[in-house]
């Protein structure tokens, strides 16, 4: 049995990556001892139970889509208050710990510290990081020390070697939990009934410009569709002042026929019960790694509307299996929700096509494997 330390950037609910980490850790408790780093947060207990042993430690990730000296300098605050708590704890455990996984590269200050420790990591790279020089800087450091780099997707692999020439980073593309999936997705088409008075798209993301939900807003506004449009957005407020933003916005929209709702941070299972009521999932991310809902979408057979970011282009043929459309175009968004709200043959269209990709090119079994493969060799 291996002792493995298992380091997380988030104890949300709602997220690609949360969901990632647990699936993993889950796996690996079985046949290995697990020391668990993780931030406060809803999901923190469901990390512990998890765990042979824990420490829960300030909740702040790396600020890793834009250039902010103040963001900067209150993670540096945050990071003095990680290392007081860290450091002493690993001092005690780290001649045990076989390997450690850190869960994301934007862990920057429990990478520095498993350097200063000299713990061995391995890391897998989930989110792509601005600015340029911000980082070069990280990915150097990572390249230099983990013991083997893991990315999502083949866009962060091209640029992770765009900066380390000699690097090989493997590419394991995230996973959901299947068996989950499968036995509410059983459950639900043997005893829910959806609505068919009302069109219904979903968003999974935080609630923050990054994610550019009002990309959807102004677009669903401009929809001629006489049919009932609802859209529930799923996650987490970060960004207040953003939030207020959408709730402004939407003020402004007159049509009596289109509703929004948030609905907060949600578990698991409850988003696989909006997944399956849904007519459709949107994306409208400025950027990302790889969005897990995608994989999500596509194993619920959901119609994807997606802006063009991370690995979707990996997955997704334009008017095929899902649209790609250029952030900004709002005419376009509309008009492919008015198609797939009043032409039910178009929808249905999508089924058997989106089960296909996602057999193609995601495997929780691979997902798992993979990553025992890299701990455990």
């Amino acid at each position: 049995m291996k002792t493995i330390m298992m380091v997380t950037h988030s104890s949300n609910l709602t997220g690609g990556g949360e969901s990632d980490f647990l699936v993993l850790l889950k796996h690996l408790r079985k046949n290995n001892h697990i020391v668990s780093v993780y931030p406060t947060g809803p999901s923190s207990e469901i990390i512990k139970s998890f765990s042979d042993e824990s420490i829960e430690i300030p909740d702040r990730i790396f600020p890793f889509t834009y250039f902010n000296i103040k963001d900067y300098l209150l993670y540096i605050y945050y990071s003095i208050k990680k290392a007081l708590l860290l450091i002493p704890y690993l001092n005690n455990v780290r001649n045990k710990i076989d390997i450690c996984f850190v869960n994301s590269s934007v862990c920057l200050a429990e990478i520095v510290i498993l350097i200063l420790l000299r713990i061995p990591y391995i890391i897998s790279i989930k989110e792509m990081t601005d600015p340029f020089w911000v980082r070069f800087i990280i990915y150097k450091l990572i390249n230099k020390s983990a013991k083997k780099v893991i990315v999502v997707s083949k866009t962060l692999k091209l640029q992770f070697i765009e900066i380390n020439k000699d690097a090989k980073p493997v590419v394991i593309r995230s996973a959901i939990d299947e068996k989950l999936f499968k036995s509410l997705k059983l459950e639900l088409t043997e005893n829910q009934t959806r609505k068919t008075d009302e069109f219904l798209i979903i968003n999974i993301a935080s609630i923050t410009k990054n994610k550019n939900q009002i990309f959807l807003i102004n677009s669903i506004k401009k929809c001629k569709a006489l049919r009932k449009i609802k859209i529930v957005f799923i996650g987490s407020v970060v960004d207040k002042q953003y939030y207020e933003l959408l709730l402004n916005t939407i003020k402004e929209i007159e049509a009596s026929n289109i509703e929004f709702v948030f609905v907060g941070e949600l578990s698991k299972s409850e988003i696989i019960r909006y997944l399956f009521v849904s007519d459709c999932v949107v994306i409208t991310s400025k950027r990302e790694g790889m969005p897990v809902v995608l994989a999500e979408a596509l194993f619920m057979e959901k119609p994807i509307i997606t802006t063009n970011v991370g690995m979707v282009q990996e997955f997704i043929v334009n008017g095929t299996n899902g649209f790609i459309i250029d952030e900004g175009n709002t005419d376009l968004f509309a008009s492919i929700i008015d198609k797939l709200a009043t032409d039910d043959a178009f929808l249905q269209s999508f089924k058997y096509k989106l089960n296909d990709t996602y057999s193609s090119g995601f495997s929780c079994e691979y997902y798992l494997s993979k990553h025992e493969e890299c701990l455990l060799n």
